[in-house]
């Protein structure tokens, strides 16, 4: 669906814009019981670039995680809670389009969806991505934005030890407003690779305060204004232009496809966006629905293996109130698809 709106002042554009949204219903839809997570990237771009790693690379995992989860649905897995897929426009002006978001499509949205209930809804947060593509293992391919060294002293240490490589991804989020969602994403990091992580838990609420501290480079992107609007939110990065190739490339023509498309940057992306999926699915919290309980034969293995149903763990008895079903790792993003994805949208 489209979140038509109209840029605030402050946006160059005048004309009007809008968010694309999709919303993949939990079993808790309509209820109290909803907890509903999220995942967005912006899909403007800067003027001048043709911005495959701002913000291509988070509009890639975006599309590539609605098409694993609505996948999975069709497989026979459902979840609990309600998952809400963004694509907010005008990032690039003044972050028109999230600033619009919980007025202007969140609140109605629950309203109309929930009912009485809406007053009672929690949202587990959003997970935020813009540029989320680089990845670079020689030495000295990372910079610190300032005030992270002194703000968080065992990164600086931890990036500095590893001959300051630019390959992580960074986890930036408030500790005391949105570590459920932080914590879980790193969790899922780990479970799925061996890359490198960078936890930002910030030891501040207010948004005005962080920029009065000198933090505005860890603001700028969507997550301000969800966290301005008392959203809670994780911002997923590469760091932007204190990166390797970003480094020239920022809002620059060279942020190209000849300059972002490496193997090590798409497994990297394909890395977010296999963590992402398992985030999502942990904290909708996702269930087999497909009713095959017991124990299986190898017959019944291979023609369930044949068919859309979901799988079924046939090596131990379920337990007592389950379906028998287990949940499968989510399977790593096709390169070839995020390329297509890439060059589909910036071309």
């Amino acid at each position: 669906m489209r979140h038509v709106f109209q840029p605030m002042s402050d946006s160059a554009n005048a004309s009007n814009a809008s968010n694309v949204i999709g919303v993949l219903n939990g079993s808790n839809i309509g209820t109290a019981d909803d907890k509903p997570v999220g995942v967005s990237a912006h899909y403007d771009t800067y003027d001048i670039s043709p911005g495959v790693n701002d913000n291509g690379s988070g509009m890639a995992a975006l599309l590539e995680v609605a098409r694993l989860l609505t996948d999975q649905h069709k497989k026979g897995f459902r979840r609990n809670n309600t998952i809400i897929f963004v694509a907010f426009d005008l990032e690039e002006s003044s972050y028109a389009g999230s600033k619009q978001f919980k007025e202007g499509w969140l609140n109605p949205w629950t309203n109309r969806s929930y009912g009485k209930a809406a007053s009672s809804i929690t949202l587990q947060g959003i997970i935020v991505m813009d540029t989320v593509m680089a990845y670079n293992e020689s030495n000295d391919t990372q910079r610190l934005p300032p005030g992270i060294s002194v703000l968080f002293p065992t990164v600086k240490r931890s990036i500095e030890s590893n001959g300051k490589r630019g390959d992580f991804i960074v986890n930036i989020y408030r500790k005391d407003k949105d570590s459920l969602l932080g914590k879980n994403f790193t969790s899922a990091w780990k479970k799925l690779s061996k890359l490198r992580i960078e936890e930002l838990p910030l030891p501040f609420s207010n948004v005005t305060e962080m920029e009065n501290k000198s933090l505005h480079n860890l603001l700028r992107s969507d997550h301000r204004s969800l966290w301005a609007d008392d959203i809670p939110a994780i911002f997923l990065s590469d760091s932007a232009e204190y990166r390797g190739a970003n480094e020239g490339c920022y809002h620059k023509t060279c942020d190209n496809i000849t300059t972002m498309i490496t193997d090590s940057n798409l497994k990297f992306l394909s890395t977010t966006t296999d963590a992402i999926v398992e985030t999502l699915n942990t904290l909708a919290i996702q269930y087999c629905a497909t009713p095959h309980a017991g124990r299986r034969s190898v017959r019944d293995l291979v023609a369930l293996e044949s068919t859309d149903f979901c799988k079924v763990n046939f090596n131990t008895t379920p337990k007592h109130g389950t379906s028998g079903c287990h949940p499968v790792i989510p399977e790593s993003v096709r390169l070839t698809m995020v390329l297509a994805t890439i060059i589909g949208i910036y071309l």
